[in-house]
């Protein structure tokens, strides 16, 4: 395994029935859909590829995994019958029920692929564990089994064995991650290496503390993987203005949904220093431009809101250490407590408590390369990956749409508290584009009343 898919491994042993790092995607199908030649798809697919096709385990050797352990695949492929349901509550309850059942990772597929019939249609769900994919990857699996069923007669095709030619002709997806393990090994052994080493170290000794994060429900003695979320749509003149002000300050508008986050945390409770992820793709080359696997790190970010700043000012020091932090990332994130020299704590997810996320949403593009004309699809919304912090922000771009998706531990907030905090991010981030923050961005601390 990856530094990284060692930590998620504990992660998951912490929490076995949690599904908080379930990678999921949802697609109404407007079209009859041949099921067995749907099955037989799954099954090619996730038997042609190494990293779908394992089993996790604790072996005396260390923890390993283990390719083509995961035959006969009794999990990989449901089909269900919702009798009497139409479009509405009782489909949602079935996409979010596949979407959010665990994996046992030492027994079966990492990877699961539900077909939910309803009275007016179906929804084709497929889910896999943060340990093997990430967006990038969960992308290419739709790719591969919409492909192998646009191809599909209807007769069902043999299954591809591990390590063969996929049935669209492509080669096994996972099967370049044994190398990126032994690449990610001599990165960390190399003078590379040992400067990302040293310069997480000093970035981590630089937050002396970081509070825990307040909701308006008082924070249990251990942590909770619970989750929901709030989403709301952004104006497109708004996002017009982010990127007009990105342009004009010589950043980006990833830096300025940022340093608003920062602004945003700032007012909920005063505390001017704290930590904040923010996950970045660790593609070695074009060779694993489309691989299969857990290629993502998170990085830690070194929030500080001084009272004297201006928004101008935090927006250049969120910049510079953006991309500071993109010079070094490939040290693996699973590595820095160690740096920051903090015990873990049962009742904190880890070494930080909130997320800020930039995520493209395209699933349906795909759709229109790999299925016969005819075959129409629509994405069905489906609400993932919560409860992994405290906190997280995700502004998801939906082709010409932006939405921000307040992502919170329902052990640490709730509804109300929650779209509180999302109402104040969207209200933050357009005084910041039409420049109408204080001055100084001390007024701005503890604000926020959550109750």
């Amino acid at each position: 395994m990856s530094v990284g898919q060692e930590a998620l491994w504990f992660l998951h042993a912490l929490a076995p029935d949690s599904s908080a790092y379930n990678v999921c995607g949802a697609l109404s199908l407007d079209f009859d859909v041949d099921v067995s030649a749907l099955e037989a798809a799954a099954l090619s697919v996730v038997s042609g590829n190494t990293m779908l096709n394992c089993l996790f385990r604790s072996t005396r050797a260390g923890l390993r995994r283990l390719p083509g352990a995961a035959a006969p695949y009794p999990s990989v492929f449901e089909a269900r019958r919702l009798l009497g349901a139409r479009s509405g509550d009782a489909v949602q309850a079935a996409v979010l029920e596949a979407s959010r059942r665990p994996f046992r990772l030492e027994r079966e597929a990492p990877v699961r692929i539900s077909l939910l019939s309803a009275d007016d249609g179906d929804v084709l769900v497929v889910t896999g564990h943060h340990i093997v994919l990430d967006n990038v990857s969960h992308l290419r699996l739709w790719r591969d089994l919409l492909t192998a069923y646009g191809h599909s007669t209807g007769a069902r095709p043999a299954l591809v064995v591990a390590g063969a030619p996929s049935e669209g002709g492509g080669q096994d997806a996972g099967a370049d991650y044994a190398r990126f393990v032994r690449l990610e090994q001599d990165f960390l052994r190399s003078p590379r290496g040992e400067s990302a080493r040293r310069h997480w170290h000093k970035v981590l000794r630089s937050v002396t503390s970081d509070p825990p994060l307040v909701g308006d429900l008082p924070r249990p003695n251990v942590y909770w993987f619970t989750g929901d979320q709030i989403e709301t749509v952004v104006p497109a003149e708004l996002m017009t203005r982010i990127t007009a002000l990105a342009g004009r300050t010589g950043t980006t508008s990833f830096t300025v949904l940022f340093a608003v986050f920062q602004l945003l945390l700032y007012s909920l409770t005063g505390e001017r220093v704290r930590l904040i992820g923010y996950p970045v793709a660790v593609r070695p080359g074009a060779r694993f431009r489309s691989a299969t696997g857990h290629y993502v790190n998170t990085l830690p970010f070194p929030a500080r809101v001084e009272a004297d700043d201006s928004f101008a000012d935090l927006l250049e020091r969120t910049s510079a250490e953006v991309w500071s932090g993109l010079v070094h990332s490939k040290y693996s994130f699973a590595l820095m407590s160690q740096l920051a020299q903090r015990p873990r704590q049962a009742d904190r997810a880890g070494l930080v408590s909130v997320l800020c996320v930039l995520a493209e949403e395209d699933v349906a593009e795909l759709t229109g390369e790999v299925l016969p004309t005819g075959h129409r699809v629509r994405v069905y919304p489906v609400a993932q990956q919560q409860g992994q912090f405290d906190l997280t922000l995700q502004v998801s771009k939906r082709g010409p749409a932006t939405a921000v998706v307040l992502k919170y531990n329902t052990s640490l907030f709730t509804a109300d508290a929650a779209r509180t905090v999302a109402d104040g991010y969207l209200g933050l981030l357009a005084a910041a584009a039409e420049d109408t923050l204080p001055d100084r961005l001390g007024d701005l601390a503890s604000t926020l009343a959550l109750s």
